[in-house]
């Protein structure tokens, strides 16, 4: 009887405290919001969550530069541009949006012109932008995607004065 009890408390130990650190990971990982997300003088994002922890998400290797860096609504969705340089001009240009969630880059969306505005739609799951050439006259071209997938949801061109799909909103010009 005593080798039983003896036994399973030697089994049981481990289990139960590995529960338990789990259950502390998962309780302090849902709790850390973002607090804020800053662009630092070299080009670098710097994401500050709510226990004090900054991160600085790696960048790709060909990249110069990033700039417009937002929260989600879910402040655990944070998103910038990646800018990268250009023959053609004198500056680089903001090529391709980056979401990052949970210490990790899970989306890099390339739409193979400059991105010049987006935001994040529903809390975070969805993002919109729009692109168009660095120069010369032309009409915006407006996306919505899957932030999970990436998968492009919805298009439209035109200028945010027409009659535009409501995920359009916000977005400015």
């Amino acid at each position: 009887m005593i080798r039983v009890s003896i036994l399973v408390g030697v089994v049981l130990t481990p289990i139960i405290v590995a529960t338990a650190y789990w259950s502390a990971a998962q309780a302090s990982s849902r709790a850390a919001e973002v607090l804020k997300v800053e662009i630092d003088s070299g080009g670098r994002i710097h994401i500050t969550d709510s226990a004090g922890k900054e991160v600085i998400p790696p960048e790709d290797k060909d990249q110069a530069n990033c700039s417009s860096p937002k929260v989600a609504q879910d402040k655990h969705t944070v998103g910038w541009l990646a800018e990268y340089a250009n023959a053609g001009n004198s500056y680089p240009l903001p090529l391709a949006l980056v979401i990052y969630r949970k210490g990790k880059i899970i989306q890099q969306i390339s739409p193979g012109q400059s991105i010049w505005d987006w935001q994040f739609i529903k809390t975070g799951s969805q993002v919109a932008f729009w692109i168009g050439p660095t120069h010369g006259e032309f009409v915006p071209h407006f996306e919505l995607h899957d932030v999970r997938s990436g998968k492009l949801m919805a298009q439209w061109d035109g200028h945010l004065e027409q009659a535009h799909p409501s995920w359009v909103d916000g977005l400015k010009e």
